[in-house]
């Protein structure tokens, strides 16, 4: 059987990024690192579906992927493997142009029963701050930074441009001036 398109990228990048085939040292070896990948990214596809929902759904397609309780740790335990595998998929070489700017994204589909056991009657809506840099030639992200509480668009760009390379242009807008 072929492998999807979307495996073999996966395999790919997590070799370019000198990831290990298993992330624990000792402990059994029955799933590969891409295995919990794939399911992060296919519920990042599909927003507000819970780990569960999404392991289920690629169980009855034919995957085999770990439980939805390994791929939660896995979600807590690797954000800084995520961050050398979002390096694998940035362009290198020389940067023309590039834009920098920040949006902000809703917090959806909160748990109605952590709310409860807090004892707040509704959920309390923070947006996250997205600030990014993106390559505007070949229409690529350079860098990002998610914050959880809003700041100042100017708070962000120091941290951006150490990330990346220097393009000879950089376009942004009003709320960088400062």
């Amino acid at each position: 059987m072929k492998e999807a398109k979307l495996v073999k990228k996966m395999k790919r990048l997590l070799r370019r990024a000198n990831i290990p085939k298993w992330l624990h040292h000792f402990g059994p070896k029955m799933y590969e690192f891409w295995q919990h990948v794939l399911v992060l990214w296919i519920r990042q596809a599909c927003k507000g579906s819970s780990y569960r929902r999404i392991v289920n759904i690629l169980r009855e397609l034919g995957f085999a992927v770990p439980s939805y309780s390994a791929v939660c740790k896995t979600n807590k335990k690797a954000a800084h493997i995520m961050k050398k595998i979002f390096q694998q998929t940035c362009p290198q070489g020389q940067v023309v142009v590039a834009s920098i700017d920040a949006t902000t994204l809703s917090r959806t589909n909160p748990s109605w029963h952590y709310i409860k056991r807090i004892g707040r009657e509704k959920p309390v809506q923070r947006p996250l701050k997205l600030s990014q840099v993106i390559d505007t030639g070949r229409k690529k992200i350079l860098a990002l930074r998610v914050r959880a509480r809003p700041r100042h668009d100017t708070q962000d760009v120091r941290y951006l441009l150490k990330r990346m390379v220097s393009p000879k242009i950089l376009v942004a807008d009003k709320g960088y001036d400062a």
